[in-house]
């Protein structure tokens, strides 16, 4: 699902700029980066293998250098093969991850970005019932929250999508909830002075159901008015209701409830079952938007981003990245060509001259000699080290190359925070596709590794992660505090 951030305007124009951009530079550079990656292809291949090599000898060197005698010998030679490793892996992932022409990916994260700003507590709910849609629902959706539809009378989270306009009023209330006999009332647990539960009953002189109503008839009469063709359509196909959305609240509805309540999961499922029941495009969709935001900011004015800004921006960067990939990767294929061609030149040992055989006899039957293999002294002398070594390293945990470090990558734009996610403080994020390690006891007593956790000292949300639940089972769950 693409989220829209509640601070940009001329989305429509931005999208169509970003498409226009995307193909200017793929007809700019998609031949010669497909050049480049077929030429690249079996060195590439061959440098990996030497990566992966120079791998097991610095571990090998390592597991050397445990013994005190060999030490002075191996523990060089282990830094020596580890940086290799690390230059050719640098070279390696950059040769591996050719950027893309396309920047469309880009854009929607530039317009999703400001969209988990908070101001009061209810905004916690609705930043998280965004990404949990987000992580559910396709790309044909889209969402945004904060629209006003009059004044003083906002939509709290807005999704598009074929199923119809969801109007969503999020509700970040804790404690037991329950509508019975057309009434709200709420019970407020907390402890008074001396550690004395207290059960506060509190009645709600407005109701949620009534505020939601109006939201909705106020939605659709802006939808019939100001968005076309495709606004007119969805006018008459706004679902949605109430959503509970703290995660300690208990919920006691009566069926006779004029609007549809639950949790977040509930309301994901209810999504997701929903029949198709509108054709909507992307343009029809940011089109909408954009007469939905026109009429918010004449309800209360403010200052919002053109969404055609970051094109240049993210065009003039892509164009950088491919140029500087381009050089470096042709640099490095003539050097690696090089080294191969003088590799299959080089000058054979002296040869002697063969005897001439006498008719009479036969010629000796010569046994091919099988070629020196390299680095055979060193892993001998590694497994020499390893059996002299076994009873000092017994007890060592030996931390090389991420042992036992589960793997996660990010298949949408993730956000790293430098503090608990209620925070929302964003200290940076992860490209699609992009993978990181999750030090296992950097993550023990931190975290839940399906939901938050914190990595190298950064909460990280999961919630966009896949990741294989076979390496990360054994690994403890704790509630992040609040």
């Amino acid at each position: 699902m693409h989220i829209i951030a509640n601070r940009w305007k001329n989305l429509t124009d931005g999208y169509r700029s970003a498409q226009d951009s995307s193909a200017t530079l793929d007809r700019k550079w998609a031949g010669e980066l497909k050049e480049v990656n077929k030429d690249l292809n079996p060195y590439l291949a061959q440098s990996i293998s030497k990566q992966k090599e120079y791998l097991r000898l610095a571990i090998g060197s390592l597991l050397a250098s445990l013994t005190v005698i060999l030490a002075v010998v191996t523990l060089p030679l282990s830094i020596y093969f580890y940086i290799r490793y690390r230059l050719l892996k640098r070279d390696n992932d950059r040769l591996s991850h050719p950027p893309s022409p396309d920047i469309m990916p880009r854009w929607w994260r530039a317009v999703e970005s400001g969209f988990a700003a908070i101001e009061k507590d209810g905004d916690i709910g609705e930043v998280e019932l965004i990404r949990s849609l987000a992580f559910r629902l396709p790309d044909t959706h889209m969402a945004i929250r904060g629209l006003l539809v009059d004044m003083s009378l906002d939509v709290d989270v807005l999704i598009l999508g074929d199923s119809g306009a969801w109007n969503l009023e999020s509700k970040y209330w804790s404690g037991a909830l329950s509508f019975k006999n057309g009434r709200w009332s709420r019970i407020k647990s907390y402890y008074a002075r001396g550690g004395i539960p207290v059960n506060e009953r509190q009645d709600m002189e407005k109701g949620f159901d009534a505020q939601w109503q109006r939201e909705t008839k106020e939605l659709g009469r802006t939808l019939e008015r100001r968005a076309a063709k495709a606004g007119a359509e969805l006018a008459g196909h706004i679902k949605g209701g109430l959503v509970f959305t703290h995660p300690d609240v208990r919920l006691a509805i009566d069926p006779d409830c004029p609007v549809k309540c639950g949790k977040t999961d509930y309301w994901i499922k209810r999504i997701l079952e929903s029949p198709a029941v509108i054709r909507l495009d992307t343009r029809s969709q940011l089109e909408t938007l954009d007469a939905l935001i026109d009429y918010s900011d004449k309800c209360q004015a403010q200052n919002r981003l053109s969404a055609v800004d970051p094109v240049k921006k993210i065009a003039a960067k892509t164009d950088s990245e491919i140029t500087g990939y381009l050089k470096f990767a042709k640099q490095w294929l003539a050097k690696a060509k090089d080294t191969a061609h003088s590799e299959a030149k080089a000058p054979a040992g002296p040869a002697k001259a063969a005897p001439v055989a006498s008719p009479a006899k036969t010629p000796p039957v010569v046994k091919p000699v099988s070629p020196k293999r390299n680095h055979r002294w060193l892993l001998g002398l590694a497994a020499a080290a390893i059996i002299a070594g076994a009873a000092l390293c017994g007890l060592l945990v030996i931390p090389a190359a991420g042992i036992n470090a589960p793997e996660a990558c990010a298949y949408e734009t993730t956000m790293i925070y430098d503090q608990p996610i209620s925070k929302a403080h964003t200290s940076g994020e992860l490209e699609k596709k992009e993978c990181v390690r999750i030090d296992a006891k950097t993550t023990s007593g931190w975290g839940r590794i399906t939901g938050l956790t914190v990595y190298r000292g950064k909460w990280v949300y999961l919630g966009v992660f896949t990741y294989d639940p076979k390496e990360i089972s054994k690994l403890p769950i704790v509630k992040p505090k609040q």
